[in-house]
């Protein structure tokens, strides 16, 4: 209760400066206030069968491994811009076409625009906070596991999910290895050009 007060003075602080602004500026800047208050009405710490349904893509997300990751590029409002940097790439490589359905198995499906992967989610062993996802392509071929950050709001139905940088993109160019995509490698000397960071999407849960 006392984080939802803090968010409506600082919203109360702030939206009169942003009026102020111009129109790229002030787009930004609501950005960054809607990842704050996504940031306070979320949770780490919740059951796996949380996951269970089918989630839809709704924006791009960037979290980070440390503090000191986040700091380096201005917390919150820095993730902003570099989701915001992104975007456009995920809509040419056709990442914002994502479907994410998982089971009471932890078993799951991911539709890309142009490819499905399959495999299975679980907790990373000690630590409630990270996930790991197995994935497989077609069900049979093995593309490695990559840890993951999810992050849910029930408030919105919003289930905020990222995974390791590097790891992610590097599973994504073995699936692209048969076409010369410039905008995956466009996306990955982007991502790579900061340190500590997962990326991924915010997804919306379907009734």
């Amino acid at each position: 209760m006392k984080k939802i007060i803090a968010v409506i003075m600082l919203l109360a602080t702030v939206m009169v400066p942003v009026a102020e602004l111009n129109a790229q500026s002030k787009k930004d800047a609501l950005s960054a206030l809607g990842g704050i208050l996504s940031n306070v009405t979320s949770k780490s710490g919740f059951d796996l069968s949380e996951l269970e349904g089918t989630w839809k893509y709704n924006a791009p997300a960037v979290t980070f491994k440390s503090d000191n990751a986040a700091s380096a590029v201005g917390g919150v409002a820095g993730s902003a811009v570099i989701e915001s940097k992104i975007g456009p790439y995920y809509k040419k490589i056709g990442l914002d076409k994502t479907v994410l359905t998982v089971d009471s198995a932890m078993n799951f499906t991911m539709k890309l625009r142009t490819v499905t992967l399959k495999g299975t989610i679980s907790r990373q062993e000690g630590d409630d906070t990270h996930l790991v996802f197995n994935f497989s392509a077609m069900g049979k071929i093995k593309l490695g596991s990559v840890a993951a950050v999810a992050t849910k709001s029930n408030l919105a139905g919003m289930l905020t999910l990222t995974f390791d940088a590097s790891k992610l993109i590097a599973m994504l160019e073995k699936i692209a290895a048969f076409t010369k995509n410039s905008s995956l490698q466009t996306l990955s000397k982007l991502v790579s050009s900061y340190d500590g960071i997962y990326i991924g999407a915010k997804l919306k849960k379907q009734k």
